[in-house]
């Protein structure tokens, strides 16, 4: 009987493996961008109807493996024989454990059946928005014709690689050119006409050759038109949109223009992470008002909550307009005045002024002034921002076939007769070319004007100057720079505020804040580019890796400033402070030395100082009024303002430079080989991160997460979360796992492991682990096991395991172990019960093992039935885990003096192997390990010994 279940398993295995590679070979690739409607909607029929097949296949697979093994169950109840029940055992256990065993493959097959479903309802939403699109085009088709009207003339579309704005640039483009009967030179010539800046250096080295269109049109969709591309910018941009309690209607509008262009991208914006986005930008009112609609509507949702803020924008608007008539009329009788006045003023014409006659009117000639050649917008050919560089603008020309001299496409530079005169520099060739009108002028050197910064801000590489520090007059004269500490906060998260001493320098262009306090104030930062750096007294840029942030500045008076910032390591030495607490106390100050963590440069500079009330101080020094209260600046005799001062802790000094540079040079040679290299890996941050924050709480270990800098891109992962649920609470109800599961979590409850958490609690990082069921046959102890998925995470942002250092491999070399435990005679080996959960977490990390179940398992899944959880220990299944255990188990032994402690760092992971000479011995090493591992409130288990 048995052999026949037993033969009966491989062909059904054989078949659910060979269709879980054709699963995981199916194409669920974008269609084109250019793709009709009517293409995109055969293409996700199609893929529709894959899915549907391949779901029901697969369910059918595991349907008959599950029905095989309930057949061997049943039979194994009927054999009386314990020898024969025992070898049957072994027969099955061969074919259904290990990882080809057919219990690891069910469980491909489950997962696999969850991303089926997933990718099927995708496709679903996809195709119902697309049906609605074609329903449209199909109602404006049959809309009654109407004669041909004369439209005025509308200029081609332009691109400058803002992968945003391709599909607006496409489709215009396609409309107007690509779709025409021309030839294909002239589509060329069309479309090199509407790129500019970096997209154009892209395309330059094609030839204008007709075969090249098709080339170069598909390298700028593959480049550009990618969706994911703009996707995430524009979930960038959603993020990035600030609070504003005075433009809110602005601000709400911003949003939904947002969000709409990510549906037309496909994105599904039915998230609960979406709602709280929305939600955090809103005004207080607004909120309170969203509040309460939500206790009013059970199936609350974005597209809901999108609805209501759009009404109430609509409703402001109305109620703006109803003063509208009276202002309106005003208007009307000013310019009337307006007009009869002008009647009778003389109207300037090329040649001299005129009276007109109150009886008729004639408009005067004006002449327009030609485009620029370069961008053909309204201004001067020398002033065109689009093209701001002599090479860009060359570059230009010679696409256009225009000449170098005149800018006329008659001939070319040769050819020309036109004697040109520089107006900046009075050279024989075109003002529009002049490479001397870009040379910085002797009294400015910070920076060459406000377009050129413009344009280089789509570049990745960023120059800016820097400012210099202090110099020493004298015993007791000091120059003060403009320091104050000032309050900031994340724009994101009010409430996380902090006090900071912030170096006002108008001789820096951009703002900076140092990654410590970033890092502590958890900003969200951009991806890292490189910047370069100029320092005085050189002309070679110092390169340093950069990220971009946003926080706010909280005024005395409660005004917000909001600031763009780049992240940096370090922004200077320690400063010397004098602290004003008020104007009128300016006797018997204090100062204090401290590096700045803020740098406020000339972008927001004129936004905190006012340079008009500078007063003179008693000791030479100007007080200089600022949003952020009064600064002490400048030189003069520090004791005359301090009564007790205090000194630097170090005092930096000028040098020479060359003799400096050599006997640094000739200390790093004498200490090769001795010194340690002063950069520190991952691993080692990790370490020393564990050693500074491991504690003992009631005789147990607890430990913190080993966080890296990118923690604040960690999603909450809410949404998903409830999606997994309802997956496995169904998938556990099919095979009657669902109590047992939910007997292990009320343990785990019970135990200490988990406890129950309030929604509303915000300490720390909020972070939910999506879980499910692993089936261990082959233990003795816990065949069910929980596995938490660190690993998950919602589009475009990263997982636990992603914002978290793996940290060292503290484990010993396996090959020794099994070397050491071959020359034993007396072996003892034991295991370390459930050794992750005997690990405590400490308060500050445990909101980011949050995790969602069931309040009652006969119900369903739904918003009145979900309870939430948080782990007290350390979770299996997160990529720190296996180091924490590690680390802690050999803190532990570090402590203990006994030689048993010794040896048991002999073990791997949580498996113990001893050595003993006799019976006795082992007795004792038996009262030795469970006393050792008790002081850490551990037990030790599962003894076993070959004497």
């Amino acid at each position: 009987m048995s052999s026949n279940i037993i033969a009966s398993i491989q062909p059904a295995k054989e078949r659910l493996v060979n269709l879980l590679l054709e699963i995981n070979s199916i194409e669920l690739k974008s269609p084109e961008p250019d793709a009709t409607i009517e293409q995109q909607e055969i293409l996700y029929t199609m893929r529709n109807r894959t899915l549907e097949d391949k779901l029901r296949r697969i369910q059918l697979c595991i349907k008959t493996l599950q029905s095989i093994n309930d057949d061997w169950l049943k039979y194994t109840r009927t054999i009386t024989s314990t020898k024969k029940k025992e070898e049957e055992e072994k027969a099955f256990e061969v074919i259904t454990m290990g990882e080809t065993g057919i219990y690891q493959i069910l469980q491909q097959g489950n997962e696999a059946i969850i991303t089926l479903i997933m990718h099927k309802e995708d496709v679903e939403q996809k195709l119902i928005q697309l049906s609605k699109e074609k329903r449209k085009d199909v109602e404006v088709s049959n809309l009654p014709s109407t004669p041909n009207v004369h439209l005025p003339q509308l200029s081609l579309p332009t691109f400058n690689g803002d992968p945003r704005q391709w599909r607006q640039f496409w489709s215009s483009f396609n409309a107007a050119v690509h779709s025409q009967p021309i030839p294909e030179i002239q589509k060329l010539n069309y479309l090199y006409s509407c790129l500019n800046g970096n997209v154009l250096e892209v395309v330059l080295g094609y030839d204008i050759a007709p075969e090249n269109y098709e080339i170069v049109r598909r390298l700028l969709r593959e480049k550009y038109g990618d969706p994911s591309a703009a996707t995430t910018i524009l979930y960038k941009e959603l993020r990035s949109i600030k609070r504003d309690e005075k433009e809110w209607v602005k601000m709400v509008e911003h949003i939904e223009k947002v969000i709409r262009q990510l549906e037309a991208l496909g994105e599904n914006m039915e998230h609960s992470s979406i709602e709280h986005w929305i939600e955090d930008k809103l005004p207080e009112w607004i909120l309170d008002k969203v509040f309460e609609q939500k206790e009013l509507d059970v199936t609350w949702s974005v597209s809901k909550l999108r609805n209501f803020l759009l009404k109430r924008v609509n409703r402001s608007e109305r109620v703006k307009n109803c003063q509208k008539p009276n202002n309106q009329a005003d208007s009307k009788l000013t310019t009337t005045k307006f007009v009869q006045k002008q009647r009778y003023s003389p109207v300037e014409t090329s040649a001299l002024s005129t009276i007109q006659s109150p009886q008729k009117v004639s408009q005067p000639t004006i002449k327009r002034r030609r485009p620029c050649v370069f961008c053909t917008r309204d201004h001067w050919d020398s002033e065109c921002g689009v093209y701001s560089t002599v090479k860009a603008r060359t570059n230009r020309l010679k696409i256009l076939k225009k000449c170098l001299t005149c800018l006329k496409d008659s001939h070319t530079g040769e050819g020309c007769k036109v004697k040109k005169r520089c107006f900046y520099c009075k050279g024989s060739h075109n003002s529009a070319l002049c490479d001397k009108k870009w040379l910085p002028s002797p009294t400015n050197t910070a920076y060459s004007g406000k377009k050129e910064q413009e344009i280089k801000e789509h570049s990745k590489t960023k120059e800016c100057s820097t400012s210099t520090l202090t110099t020493r007059t004298s015993a007791t004269t000091e120059t003060l720079l403009l320091c104050r500490e000032i309050k900031i906060f994340d724009p994101l998260q009010p409430q996380r505020q902090q006090n900071a001493l912030a170096l006002f320098d108008i001789g820096s262009q951009l703002s900076f804040i140092t990654k410590k306090l970033s890092h502590q104030l958890r900003l969200f930062e951009s991806d890292q580019q490189v910047m370069k750096i100029v320092p005085f007294g050189t002309e070679n840029p110092n390169q340093c890796l950069t990220t971009f942030a946003q926080l706010n500045v909280r005024t005395p008076e409660n005004e917000i400033l909001p600031l763009n910032v780049n992240v940096v390591e370090i922004l200077t030495k320690e400063l010397q402070v004098v602290e004003v607490p008020t104007e009128s106390q300016l006797q018997e100050l204090t100062n204090y030395w401290e590096k700045p963590d803020i740098l406020i440069g000339a972008d927001y500079f004129f936004k905190f100082i006012n340079l008009q009330n500078l007063k003179e101080l008693y000791s030479g020094h100007m007080l200089v009024q600022s949003k952020v209260g009064p600064m002490i600046v400048g030189s003069g005799d520090i004791d005359k303002l301090c009564k007790d001062r205090i000194y630097p802790k170090e005092v930096t000094c000028a040098v020479n430079a060359n003799l400096n540079s050599e006997l640094e040079k000739f200390w790093k040679l004498e200490m090769i080989g001795i010194q340690e290299p002063p950069t520190a890996d991952d691993e080692d941050q990790a370490l020393t991160y564990y050693k500074r924050t491991i504690l003992k709480e009631n005789g147990r270990y607890e430990v913190r997460w080993p966080w890296k800098n990118s923690i604040q891109k960690l999603s909450d992962n809410y949404g998903l979360c409830i999606g997994r649920l309802k997956s496995l609470v169904t998938r556990l109800r099919n095979r009657s796992m669902l109590p047992a599961y939910h007997m292990t979590i009320m343990e785990q409850l019970n135990s200490g492991i988990i406890e129950e958490v309030s929604p509303n609690d915000e300490v720390g990082v909020i972070h939910y682990l999506p879980h499910h069921e692993v089936l261990i046959l082959s233990k003795n102890t816990t065949k069910l096991r929980i596995v938490y998925d660190a690993s998950a995470h919602q589009k475009e942002f990263k997982s636990l395991n992603d914002v978290l250092y793996r940290g060292p491999v503290m484990l010993p070399d396996l090959v020794g172990v099994l070397l050491r435990f071959r020359m034993i005679k007396i072996v003892i080996t034991a295991d370390v019960e459930k050794a992750f959960l005997q690990i405590g977490l400490q308060p500050e990390d445990r909101n980011s093992t949050r995790f969602l179940w069931l309040k009652e398992i006969e119900k369903e899944v739904n918003e009145e039935n979900i309870k939430c959880y948080r782990f007290k220990r350390v979770p299996f299944g997160v990529i720190s885990s296996p180091f924490l255990l590690a680390a802690t188990l050999i803190h532990h032994l570090e402590d203990q003096t006994d030689t048993t402690a010794w040896e048991i760092k002999n073990r791997y992971v949580d498996n113990i192997t001893l050595s003993a000479d006799s019976t006795e011995d082992v007795l004792y090493k038996y009262e030795e390990i469970k006393g050792i591992f008790a002081e850490a409130l551990m037990n030790v288990r599962e003894f076993l010994s070959n004497d």
